[in-house]
């Protein structure tokens, strides 16, 4: 008999449910919008309102870019906001520097480009990362 309570089971359960759920998903190669642990220290500043939004941005940005060109009268219908709210909203996560959004002509559509949220690590750094995983011999069986 095992020793899990009923409550350790049901975890165990929904850890198993998610995890087929994301290979599922990974599979099928849906986009996704990745948020990493860094984004916790940007979590308190900003409102549920410009949190939606960044997330609602990144999922329709071009993955490797971060460049979307949504307008915000479709921005607005799907997040079922006013337009004054996706307004202030593009004001906080400009001011919280998550984001820099501008037209590209007079008159034209805004594009807004996704900024990273962490500290790059400069070229010098990157580099050395670079050069040992060259380094790394991998073992085949």
């Amino acid at each position: 008999m095992s020793n899990l309570t009923r409550n350790q089971k049901r975890g165990e359960q929904l850890k198993g449910r998610y995890k087929r759920w994301k290979e599922w998903k990974l599979e099928r190669e849906d986009g996704f919008f990745p948020i990493w642990s860094d984004f916790l220290d940007v979590l308190p500043k900003l409102s549920g309102g410009a949190l939606r939004l960044y997330i609602f941005l990144g999922l329709v940005s071009k993955n490797w870019t971060g460049e979307s060109w949504y307008p915000v009268k479709k921005i607005q219908e799907k997040l079922g906001c006013s337009e004054r709210s996706i307004q202030k909203w593009f004001k906080e996560l400009q001011e919280q520097k998550l984001i820099v959004r501008f037209q590209h002509r007079l008159n034209g559509v805004s594009f807004t480009y996704l900024l990273p949220y962490s500290k790059e690590p400069s070229r010098k750094k990157r580099q050395k990362e670079e050069s040992s995983y060259k380094d790394e011999e991998i073992e085949f069986i």
